[in-house]
């Protein structure tokens, strides 16, 4: 039995080697094309491992100044914190209520909120645009923002449900019985017990709003207020189809960020998914 369990685990270790490569191999060769020349890209099959500190600099320096990403980036950084931190402000305290408080229809209320998220953006794309346009908000921030955090606010109240649950009740009726409010008791004692959970959920939020391309292009008609993901793929597709070591820079520049921040951070979403991952 004891060998049986080693060759399962071993088995399991492999299996996991060979899905990492895959998943991380695409990113390392756009890595490896954003340090090359055009040239080197096009007649280097398979791209060799040398690299040029004079191509890195001029790949990189076209990119996010010659091509604007700067800007994208100062744009993507102002909608994707706002975004996060409204629909944390707005879904933290209904996640809370709907983790204390059971009333009739609650179990249909809970799954319909989820289902919002899993709607696809293509089917409400066109009547969003309609409707931030008769608003007024197109090619502005709060015309992004307001989409963005309604589309993350189904994840974070459903991701929080299930921190909250793991807190036990009795903690709340402590922090009461000592005088506390029940806003004071969810914001001083509650908040900071889900800490992790918090964590993790907020850089899922930002992940997924950073990286969110097809309701961002209904409602960006010029590059004012466009975000990374929107202006990269217009720089690729529109003036530079062909130069692949520039669009692997862009790529880069989209991706690294998210992963960063996911790499500092990996311990408070390992914790966290694992506080939130068995509901009481």
């Amino acid at each position: 039995m004891a060998r049986r369990n080693e060759v399962k685990r071993i088995i399991i270790h492999i299996l996991a080697v060979i899905i990492g490569i895959i998943v991380i191999f695409p990113f390392l060769a756009t890595m490896l094309y954003s340090t090359k020349s055009y040239i080197n890209v096009i007649t280097e099959v398979p791209p060799k491992l040398y690299l040029r500190w004079a191509d890195i600099v001029k790949n990189y320096d076209e990119a996010l100044f010659g091509r604007n990403s700067i800007f994208f980036i100062r744009n993507s950084m102002v909608i994707t914190i706002s975004t996060t931190l409204i629909a944390l402000i707005i879904g933290l305290p209904a996640a809370y209520g709907l983790s204390r408080f059971k009333f009739k229809n609650h179990g249909f209320l809970t799954t319909w909120i989820l289902s919002n998220r899993f709607l696809p953006p293509v089917a409400f794309a066109v009547p969003l645009f309609l409707l931030i346009r008769s608003m007024r908000l197109l090619d502005t921030y709060i015309g992004l923002i307001i989409p963005y955090v309604a589309f993350a606010l189904p994840f974070v109240i459903w991701i929080m449900i299930g921190f909250f649950d793991e807190i036990p009740i009795a903690i709340d009726e402590s922090a009461m019985i000592d005088g506390a409010s029940r806003i004071h008791a969810f914001i001083r004692v509650i908040l900071p017990l889900s800490g992790p959970g918090l964590v993790a959920t907020s850089i899922f939020t930002l992940i997924f709003t950073w990286h969110e391309f097809l309701v961002g292009l209904f409602i960006t008609t010029t590059k004012r207020v466009q975000t990374l993901a929107i202006g990269g793929a217009s720089i690729i597709t529109a003036e530079s189809p062909l130069f692949h070591n520039l669009t692997s820079t862009v790529g880069v520049v989209t991706i690294l960020p998210i992963i960063l921040i996911a790499f500092v951070l990996s311990k408070y979403i390992v914790s966290g998914m694992t506080l939130g991952a068995v509901k009481q």
